[in-house]
């Protein structure tokens, strides 16, 4: 390997002012949502950008199509998301020199792929929103590319039970009763408790003809008789709670100056939180399926660590290489550039920070009537919020659904929404 005469440091440096300027929109988008539960100002922002952010261009996608979602603007929302599952697909092809620059600079030199479960959760938001608009069809579509990701990726993803929950009701209400019982079984396999779903698992394979199916009033000594009577309506709940976790770098510096650094995730938000649903004094039973997205994130990672540290350990060696070759120049070029390379070895800590740090999906029966309700969320780190549903009514067979966001200050409710009648 051969180095121009005294290596171009500066062009090292140069790198650093680059990555401190890099994504400076995003990261006001970010702010305008986060801090000041702004998501119109956010996407606003966004606006300014054009058609992405460079190599970040993936999470430019999955911000902005979130951001809209949250502003309950969803056919745009689809938009953005359809852009990132797009770029999804084409980005398995990496130039070149972008692999160059990354094992001789960083990771922030190559196109922001997404962690596994981002890429499964921009199916998630795209199953939502299609729901949310009434294009059952292409949700289900979605919901077979979500299980693609699952298949693909099964370990990093086995406790993303929310989007599994999604994927079987999009099945149950386009009539495909066999393949929810089939995804419902899994998930059953998957949760820690199954009793959540074991009616669910019980009817869908009723309808398909089967017979081994569990007795869901013995398993694990609970009753549930919430799904007794199918002949009620449904208020589906989609609940987003807190922040989702973020990436932070990790470091190990060992002498004379070499620097290991990788990505870890940080929690901003805590996992416990309880949702009830309330009609003036009395509570209603739900069926209720949750992830936490920092398991889940953290899973996603730890399932690629390997080839990050493998990669890590390349780049420290092609810079050992590099810094070696300076000083046989100059003493002291040489001594630069190891500070420089040291400087520029920053983990690639990029990730999807709008994301909420818990998904619950609910599914509530009941009978033909007007509704006043409740949504009652108790967290370990926050005080009790009481979100007040819009008024509606539910005939029989009909569901009704809602998008709920409730983060520090900031609370929504999107989408009063019609959907096809529920199994008679």
């Amino acid at each position: 390997m051969t180095f121009p005469r005294g290596f171009k440091t500066v062009t090292i440096l140069l790198m650093l002012l680059i990555f401190g300027c890099t994504n400076s929109r995003l990261k006001e988008a970010r702010n305008a949502f986060l801090e000041n539960g702004d998501p119109e100002t956010a996407v606003e922002i966004l606006e300014k950008e054009g058609d992405g952010a460079g190599l970040s261009k993936l999470l430019f996608h999955m911000e902005k199509g979130l951001l809209l979602h949250q502003a309950g603007r969803f056919d745009e929302s689809i938009t953005e998301l359809r852009n990132a599952s797009a770029l999804m697909q084409v980005q398995d092809y990496l130039s070149i020199s972008q692999q160059t620059a990354s094992i001789v600079i960083n990771d922030w030199m190559t196109e922001y792929k997404g962690e596994y479960c981002e890429r499964l959760w921009v199916h998630t938001y795209l199953m939502i929103n299609y729901l949310l608009v009434h294009h059952y069809e292409d949700a289900l579509v979605e919901a077979k590319q979500a299980l693609s990701v699952f298949n693909a990726y099964p370990e990093a993803l086995t406790q993303a039970y929310f989007s599994m929950a999604l994927i079987g009701f999009c099945h149950e209400v386009m009539n495909e009763f066999n393949d929810a019982y089939i995804i419902y079984r899994r998930l059953a396999e998957m949760l820690p408790d199954s009793s959540p779903i074991c009616r669910l698992q019980q009817k869908m394979g009723s309808l398909s003809g089967i017979d081994d199916l569990p007795d869901c009033d013995v398993l694990k000594g609970k009753k549930d008789n919430s799904f007794d009577r199918w002949e009620k309506g449904e208020l589906i709940l989609f609940v987003g709670l807190g922040f989702a976790p973020v990436k932070v770098p990790g470091n190990i510096i060992l002498p004379p100056g070499i620097r290991f650094s990788f990505p870890r995730y940080e929690r901003r938000s805590s996992a416990g939180w309880e949702i009830t649903i309330d009609r003036g004094r009395h509570s209603i039973p739900a069926i209720a399926v949750s992830t936490d997205v920092q398991q889940v994130a953290e899973s996603s990672l730890a399932d690629r660590a390997k080839r990050i540290y493998i990669k890590e350990a390349a780049r420290v060696a092609a810079k050992e290489v590099i810094i070696r070759e300076v000083r046989k120049e100059d003493e002291v070029a040489g001594w630069m550039t190891r500070m420089a390379m040291m400087a520029v070895e920053e983990p690639d800590t990029r990730s999807w920070h709008t994301l909420p740090a818990i998904n619950s999906f609910l599914r509530i029966p009941l009978a033909p009537d007007t509704y006043h309700l409740t949504v009652n969320i108790e967290g370990r780190d926050r005080r009790s919020d009481d979100i007040v549903l819009p008024v509606f009514t539910v005939k029989k067979g009909e569901r009704r659904f809602f998008a709920i966001r409730a983060s520090g200050t900031y609370v929504s409710v999107q989408g009063q929404q019609e959907m096809r009648r529920t199994t008679e």
